[in-house]
């Protein structure tokens, strides 16, 4: 009998499936002690050397902490791991696909033990030495599995049987249905956002789960953005005019698109074993002075007279949607190139055109520039910290047509080739230029009625033997007419994770400062890597696309206190937080534009634009635009074989003037930049534009000494 009254006893059985371990197995760590960690310096970009204290596990998992005894920071398997030394150096460079530690010894003997540990355990001397003379218990049952499974894996991977030709064949097949269904329901759901538009933009507001994709195409006549007098019309709109209040719970704060776009990419048919290389010195970079970090865990004056103005009555442009062919080369391997240059600059090294996409470094600044209506929105603004908000925005929407192209590189400028971008439509003009060769260093700048921009841009691409570290250098400057704002940033750097197995993507890591140096409020910016969830030797790799691409901006005053704060993901949208549970939209990101946009290499609608010669451009280009390069059009064009051909002849005919300026000490330099003073950069100078392109522009008449590049 049941009875309330009689006290009860509840027992509780636990059945484990791990492998009992013997008592006499040592679990302790196999190595730990302090090594350099190389990390970006906490609210300034730098990168630095931190030290840290690390630990290798006797499963091979290697994880560090600030301190001994502290709660770990991050951890990789060093047995799946790509590893390169340089030893007169002492750094150790671990790659695991996902993660990558740059690690620098304290002394010869400390690399040593490391380097000795490090290969002992990717040996499996550790593992035989687990197998003991007594019964056979399940725990050897599974080291001898999984020592049988390794064992089997070059045989799997090296022999492509019929059965694994058939299954990739069918899975193909599937995926390319897959892809099909897709593309008919973007195209369904663009004819549907559109449909609300027209009919009905209130509801856009009101329900925005049932249509948010057409939410930021809806403008209010009572919050116009400032434009040009000879503006025609506005772009599609990613801010919204209200904010969007929304609770986070359920399916969370973030609008969702009718389709959501995701890049992908086959999988490498090529497959090379992880190993230690040795890196030459040369190749060694410092990532500027050392420094001992122990404790932290990870006047522009705007001369409208001198620049020119735009006439007033520019013709409307019917922009193409598409580019002249698809994708011509599909499958695309490059190990055995990037296998041969672990830890060196890539931008330094000639790539095969195939590699490529059809724009140019020059034009991808441009790129930065697809949301200017948020400069735009923030000069209207009387609140600096909601201009400073609306600023940080900006910033991080610089890397929304990211997550789209996976895989391909732009094309490299030649020394003094220039790109020019007038866009009435969207309110602005551009100039870019590439001022220096090695280091490669681009300039440009770009001009509003609300707002003026400049970027000294220096970039690097260096391969870890799994990943791809985009490491970006110099500024940006914005300032906001109307105002005395004047904001700068850097931005952290970008990896393209599992490059050799694996789904590939790209994921934005670090921290960006956004500083207005009028008031003195700043804003620090999050870029946050995707958790790598377990580090068990057969876990996956591949994370969670919803997991990754998170940011969160934090907005201080001058003071150091915290006012604001504002999250999202740099490849959807950014929501401010207005309250517990509550948020309000501020910028949403644009679909790419067309169903199929992964047959045009992922370009977005307003990528496809950069290239294209239209009535603005038709005889007015100078012969250094990007847009007369014969190697880029041929390949835009989808003859990639006349396209490669035209690269070689240019590449060389760069050389051969290179050297003829050396031979009669004839310096170089650019035409339209010139390297100036400037107080609010971090070396205290920056490229910045002079004057007089425009004028010439205008004229037709261009300087004597501009280069004949092709």
């Amino acid at each position: 009998m049941f009875s309330r009254n009689t006290s009860k006893s509840l027992t509780f059985t636990v059945t484990s499936d791990e492998p009992t371990v013997d008592e006499g197995l040592d679990l302790d760590n196999d190595m730990c002690g302090w090594l350099l960690k190389k990390r970006r310096k906490r609210m300034q970009g730098k990168l630095c050397w931190a030290k840290r204290w690390f630990e290798l596990s006797s499963t091979g998992v290697l994880s560090y902490s600030v301190r001994n005894g502290d709660i770990k920071r991050g951890s990789l398997q060093i047995m799946l791991a790509t590893i390169s030394i340089a030893p007169k150096q002492r750094t150790i460079h671990i790659d695991s696909g996902t993660t990558t530690f740059h690690l620098k010894a304290l002394s010869a003997d400390d690399f040593d033990q490391w380097l000795s540990c490090i290969r002992k355990q990717r040996s499996g001397t550790l593992a035989e030495s687990w197998q003991h003379d007594n019964d056979t218990t399940m725990a050897h049952a599974a080291a001898a599995g999984i020592q049988s499974a390794i064992s089997l894996v070059p045989d799997i991977i090296t022999t492509q049987d019929d059965t694994f030709e058939r299954n990739h064949q069918v899975i193909v097949s599937a995926l390319h249905d897959l892809d099909a269904e897709i593309r008919n329901l973007a195209a369904i759901a663009k004819e549907l956002g559109q449909l609300s538009h027209d009919t009905s933009t209130e509801s856009l507001v009101s329900q925005p789960q049932q249509q948010p994709a057409a939410a930021p195409a809806h403008s209010s006549n009572s919050s116009k953005l400032m434009r040009f007098p000879f503006m025609r019309g506005s772009s599609s709109n990613s801010i919204p005019d209200d904010h969007t209040t929304k609770s986070a719970t359920g399916t969370g704060f973030l609008s969702h698109r009718t389709a959501s776009f995701y890049s992908y990419s086959a999988h490498s048919d090529q497959f090379f074993d992880a190993e230690d290389v040795l890196l030459n010195e040369d190749n060694e970079s410092t990532y500027g002075s050392i420094v001992i970090d122990s404790e932290d865990e990870e006047d522009y004056h705007h001369q409208d007279n001198t620049r020119g103005k735009m006439a007033v009555a520019l013709p409307h442009v019917q922009r193409r949607t598409r580019l002249p062919h698809p994708v011509a080369v599909q499958n695309i391997s490059v190990l055995g190139i990037l296998r041969k240059n672990i830890g060196k600059d890539l931008s330094t090294i000639s790539m095969p055109i195939s590699l490529n996409e059809p724009i140019n470094l020059l034009q991808r600044l441009c790129e930065e520039l697809e949301y200017t209506e948020l400069l735009d929105k923030a000069a209207t603004l009387s609140s600096s910290m909601d201009r400073l908000m609306y600023v940080a925005a900006f910033a991080i929407s610089g890397y929304a047509a990211t997550q789209y192209r996976i895989g391909r590189k732009p094309f490299n400028p030649l020394m003094s080739e220039t790109y020019e971008c007038i866009r009435p439509d969207r309110g602005f003009r551009f100039l870019a230029e590439k001022v220096s060769h090695y280091p490669n260093v681009m300039a440009c700048f770009a001009e509003s009625s609300t707002f003026t921009y400049r970027q000294t841009y220096l970039g690097k691409t260096k391969f870890w033997g799994k990943s791809l570290e985009l490491i970006t250098e110099g500024q940006s400057h914005i300032a906001i007419k109307g105002h005395q704002d004047q904001y700068t940033y850097s931005r952290p750097s970008s990896w393209l994770r599992n490059l050799v197995t694996g789904t590939k993507y790209l994921e934005h890591i670090g921290e960006m400062k956004v500083q207005n140096h009028a008031t003195g409020e700043y804003a620090v910016i999050t870029f946050k890597e995707a958790a790598t969830g377990s580090t068990s030797f057969f876990s996956s790799n591949n994370n969670n696309a919803m997991h990754r691409n998170n940011v969160v901006a934090k907005f201080f005053d001058c003071r150091g206190s915290l006012i604001r704060q504002v999250e999202g993901k740099w490849s959807d949208s950014l929501s401010e937080v207005v309250g517990p549970d509550q948020y309000a939209v501020i910028w949403r990101c644009k679909p790419p534009g067309i169903p199929d946009y992964t047959d045009y290499y992922g370009l977005t609608s307003f990528a496809m634009e950069l290239n294209e010669i239209t009535s603005l451009e038709q005889g007015k280009l100078p012969t250094t635009d990007t847009r007369c390069r014969p190697d880029q059009r041929l390949f835009e064009q989808g003859q990639v074989q006349e396209a490669e051909d035209e690269k070689v002849r240019i590449e060389q005919f760069q050389r051969e003037r290179r050297k003829q300026f050396e031979s009669i000490a004839k310096p170089w330099k650019p035409l339209w930049f010139e390297l100036v003073k400037d107080e609010y950069a971090p070396t205290g100078e920056s490229w910045q534009y002079k004057g007089g392109y425009w004028e010439s522009r205008e004229t037709g008449q261009w300087p004597r000494d501009m280069l004949q590049l092709w």
